[in-house]
């Protein structure tokens, strides 16, 4: 099994930054069968408009999208052969492809089909397929045909000249038809088949086959031969040969790209003109070269005999190392003066100028930094000595140091052109005019070879000493400047002072700080971020800020940056990283380079990393602005793919459904940037790096999905590419199915309401008919009930009064009988009957109020009273057992209250005289008071409130909730010591609730 590989090099326009490239500086990438690359030799390569490239072989047709490599074939088509072989193919004005193979002839591919070319008579031995505007030219080795549609003419008809068979044709910028013969001659020929100018063996022409013609401009044509590169033109032949540079003379095929460079196809592999010279690419392989194209955004792709692709590109930035020249080791500094740039490895100092690399002796010792002065001079440090060299005339000056200064570490210069040097044992020295002095410092850190000093626009000076940090140096003293608690602010590597005076650190871990004002903010310090580590700074003059990290080059424009750490935006600069694609070799630019950055913004600047260096003009950076086209290349619903055109129907059962597009940009697929979105399913756009996207069972309904994408630069096809799609609904989620149902439903519900309805209407019966059972039930109930109340009551109501009668009797027979003369213990007896006969007296009348009450038979007698008069009475009453169990009884009557009330007043004597007389009798000592207030309501309407207070034994908590029940007494004890019945606090409760008022009670 053949391995290959596939290098890509990528030309951008520009025919300034052309002549700037060397060969060696291309990026090259190769694509073998590892990468999907068909295992067969490619024998040609074009472009057709809409940005796919195609690749012929011995297996078929080969289109690749920048992503990935698929194969057609005739037989899938036209049938019959075993062999796909394809070996030329040229563009269509509609995008199509004509293949030409030895089974099948000509052929037009369109659309994923292949159809056989007009018939003619059929092209045998076709040499080339050329665009030629809206038409395709088909070089066979007898004739030129033009085809149009299917319309077919013979340019070549009646052709005559000196030579025999055709091997190549071209159009010049004026449209005329040139033809290359396989005897070794060259020919112009006239619409009418004559010949019009010729070159031939005797003008000059290498003998051979002219393998290809390409126009030059200026009435110029390159061609092609066998044996050497002739340049053909006004008469005239040169012709170039292995003496200037070819690696063969055997020229295979050759182009002449957009920036002029002239790229030859060799036997021995890929030279390109420059400077009158051809140079071999190195990178490429020294093989016999099949074919040289550049398509629309610069890229150059070749193919060899051997099973590869290769795409060549400039680089975005011009790298420079061992390839070039420079010793394979990192630099350790670089500075650029006028048109040279000086670069400083350990082995030798070199000088870059007009692009070319020559080196410079230091004698026996090794440069190990690099500053430039305000007059150009280059100032040279080397480990113990320095000197001055002139960049023109490379003539030095010594400049002489004190001894002891130990080893020389740095050098920079601040803002009034000074030129400040670091050592090991000396500390600071000041070089000006061509010498040098030392800088007495007091409290100076030890110096490394980072140390640098910068002049603020204030035109204070500031020493950053790496771990040590920051110093100002003033009044002889280098003072320490705290930034931050955080050691990373210790640890500087690169330091600079823009024209706004802010500080800028570039900090070992600790990632990109602004010191303004006296306050510090940090950017990129989070572990794992590429911005952690920033080794380099430099400011250019198109308003951006360039980081040399440990992981990449990045940029970063200033504005951003700055409103970032202001506060006034949350969102996060936007920064381009760049890496191989862009010429970088290596992406650590850390290492012990010493280069110190201008001190203000420049247009070219110079990076150093571990391979070399790279030029970045900053005002001419390459850029891609041609627009991705996007295509869609096809649907399919679980694994079958559907017709494309108009709007697709998806199958109903579909559970996965795949769209599959192309983004056709070539130069760098890893940097395209790709959005989808599937509307109204998703409102949003998504970020994909895939060229497929995947929906699981989405629901029956109308969806447009769309794609965009954006190129290597960030260009953005907004335009993108859509289609629109029908989910087709299982017949359960069709609308008559859903009618269908609903009605069913509708159905189902109707019959069980009425079920239902009729079950609960029997129900119902029933219950009605229990109801009026119980009811009838408690009726009689109620009857018997109220019937025995009755009975009770006229019984209660009876037997008082017939027990009343004679208790009258006796009462009045005692009264009679005190009168007659009692000795003293009589009299106590008498006393005693009298009392019992007044107790059960009263007993019998409370059961009469009450059998009353309960009968509803308590009549209220309502006439206006004195409240005042009645409650003073009722207090008299009182005052006499007061006074006997020596307590104090008070009576106090709100002065607000009228004096006359509509009422019964014998009720309210006897709920007065019950209540007050209770608060006595249960009064050992202290007090009772009886206080009368109230509260006028609209409409003349009084709310009465009588408060009876006692400072007696009180009552349980407990208790309270019983205290108005019938014959209920709170404490047995004392009412058998006080005679209590337990009626008459009942009695007043009812009594209060029939003249619409309450009682309430409190005890402590």
């Amino acid at each position: 099994m053949c391995v290959s590989r596939l290098v890509v090099l990528t030309l951008t326009a520009g025919s300034l930054y052309a002549a700037a490239t060397l060969p060696t500086q291309f990026v090259v990438n190769s694509w073998d069968t590892s990468s999907g690359l068909p295992e067969e030799t490619i024998s040609s390569v074009m472009q057709t408009r809409d940005g796919y490239l195609w690749l012929a072989n011995a297996n078929g047709l080969v289109r690749y999208d920048g992503n990935s490599f698929q194969t057609y074939q005739p037989r899938q088509n036209l049938g019959g052969a075993v062999r796909q072989e394809i070996t030329k193919i040229g563009p269509g004005p509609d995008n199509s492809v004509w293949v030409y193979s030895k089974e099948y002839g000509v052929v037009r591919f369109h659309n994923g089909v292949f159809r056989r070319a007009p018939a003619y008579p059929a092209p045998r031995n076709v040499k080339q397929i050329l665009g030629d505007g809206n038409a395709t030219l088909v070089v066979c080795e007898e004739r030129v045909l033009r085809i149009v549609g299917e319309q077919v003419e013979d340019l070549t008809r009646g052709l005559r000249g000196p030579f025999k068979r055709i091997q190549s044709a071209a159009r010049d910028p004026d449209g005329r038809l040139w033809i290359g013969w396989t005897d070794g001659g060259l020919a112009q020929h006239g619409d009418d088949g004559n010949v019009k100018v010729s070159y031939g063996p005797n003008e000059g022409m290498p003998p051979g086959p002219v393998n290809q013609i390409v126009p030059a401009g200026s009435h110029r044509l390159w061609v092609a031969t066998e044996h050497g590169l002739a340049l053909v033109g006004q008469g005239r032949v040169k012709v170039f040969t292995t003496k200037d540079g070819l690696p063969s003379d055997y020229i295979r095929c050759l182009i002449l790209s957009r920036d002029k460079s002239l790229w030859v196809g060799t036997g021995k592999g890929v030279a390109l003109l420059r400077d009158g010279h051809f140079e071999l690419i190195s990178a490429l392989p020294s093989d016999r070269v099949l074919t040289i194209v550049e398509d629309r955004e610069d890229n150059v792709w070749i193919t060899f005999s051997e099973i590869n692709l290769y795409r060549l590109r400039k680089p975005r930035f011009l790298p420079w190392g061992e390839p070039e020249g420079l010793l394979k080791k990192a630099p350790l500094a670089v500075v650029q003066s006028g048109d040279a740039t000086f670069i400083a490895q350990q082995g030798g100092l070199w000088r870059l100028a007009d692009g070319k690399l020559s080196q410079i002796s230091t004698g026996t010792q090794d440069p190990v930094s690099l500053e430039k002065d305000a007059s150009g001079q280059i100032w040279v440090l080397t480990k113990d000595t320095a000197f001055i060299l002139n960049p023109g005339t490379l003539q030095r000056q010594e400049l002489a140091f004190p001894a002891g200064v130990g080893e020389m570490l740095s050098i920079s210069r601040d803002r009034a052109g000074r030129m400040w040097i670091g050592t090991s044992g000396g500390g600071l020295f000041i070089g000006e005019n061509g010498r040098v002095k030392a800088m007495p410092m007091a409290n100076l850190p030890s110096l490394v070879s980072r140390s640098v000093v910068r002049q603020s626009r204030d035109r204070r000076l500031w020493l950053s000493a790496n771990k040590p940090g920051l110093f100002e140096l003033r009044n002889g003293k280098a003072v320490p400047v705290f930034l931050g608690a955080d050691p990373e602010l210790k640890r500087i590597h690169t330091f600079y002072i823009d024209s706004t005076n802010d500080f800028w650190f570039g900090l070992d871990g600790g990632g990109l700080a602004r010191w303004r004002n006296g306050k510090l903010t940090r950017y990129g310090q989070q572990i794992g971020k590429p911005q952690n580590f920033v080794y380099h700074f430099a400011e250019d003059t198109e308003g951006y800020f360039w980081l040399g990290l440990r992981s990449g080059l990045v940029r970063v424009s200033k504005a951003d940056l700055n409103a970032f750490l202001d506060g006034t935006t949350a969102k996060e600069p936007g920064e381009t990283y760049y890496r191989s694609a862009d010429g970088l070799r290596s992406f650590n630019f850390g290492g012990a380079n010493r280069t110190v950055f201008s001190t203000e913004p420049v247009q070219v600047l110079w990076f150093p990393n571990l391979l070399g260096v790279i030029r970045i003009d900053s005002r001419s950076i390459p850029f891609n602005t041609i627009v991705p086209p996007i295509h869609l290349e096809g649907i399919s619903a679980d694994g079958h793919a559907l017709p494309l055109g108009g709007t697709v129907k998806i199958p109903a059962s579909t559970g996965v459904l795949q769209f599959r597009f192309s983004v056709l940009s070539l130069a760098a697929r890893n940097r395209l940037q790709v959005r989808y979105r599937l509307e109204p399913f998703e409102p949003t756009w998504h970020k994909t790096s895939s060229r497929s996207v995947s929906y699981s069972h989405l629901p029956p309904g109308e969806y447009v999905f769309s794609v965009k994408a954006s190129n290597n630069d960030g260009v953005w096809n907004e335009q993108g590419a859509t289609i629109r799609i029908v989910v087709l609904p299982q017949f359960y989620q069709t609308w008559w199915f859903r009618l269908a149902c609903a009605a069913l439903i509708a159905s189902a519900i109707s019959i069980i309401y009425r079920w239902r309805t009729a079950m609960l209407r029997r129900e119902t019966v029933k219950l009605e008919q229990r109801v009026e059972q119980r009811t009838a039930e408690l009726s009689d109930a109620v009857n018997l009930a109220e019937n025995a109340a009755r009975a009770k009551s006229d019984f209660l109501a009876t037997m008082s009064h017939e027990i009343r009668t004679p208790i009258h009797g006796v009462l009045g027979t005692l009264e009679l009988l005190s009168e007659t003369g009692l000795n003293a213990g009589q009299s106590d007896y008498l006393d005693t009957a009298r009392n019992s006969s007044n107790s059960l007296l009263a007993l019998l009348n409370g059961i009469l109020d009450l059998s009353k009450m309960e009968a509803g038979r308590m009549d209220l007698h309502l006439a206006p009273f004195s409240l005042r008069q009645t409650v003073v009475e009722v207090t008299k009453l009182l005052q006499a057992q007061a006074n006997v169990q020596g307590i104090e009884l008070s009576f106090s009557y709100d002065p607000d209250l009228p004096e006359y009330f509509e009422g019964d007043e014998m009720r309210v004597r006897q709920v007065v005289f019950n209540l007050a007389g209770n608060a006595v009798k249960f009064t050992t000592e202290g007090r009772v008071a009886i206080d009368l207030s109230g509260q006028q309501k609209p409409g003349g309407i009084w709310s009465l409130r009588m408060a009876i207070r006692d400072t007696g034994i009180g009552i349980p908590q407990d208790r309270i909730p019983h205290l108005f029940q019938d014959f209920v007494q709170v404490d047995s004890a004392a009412n058998r010591r006080f005679a209590g019945s337990g009626l008459g606090l009942a009695i007043c409760h009812r009594l209060a609730a029939l003249m619409g008022g309450s009682l309430a009670v409190e005890s402590d």
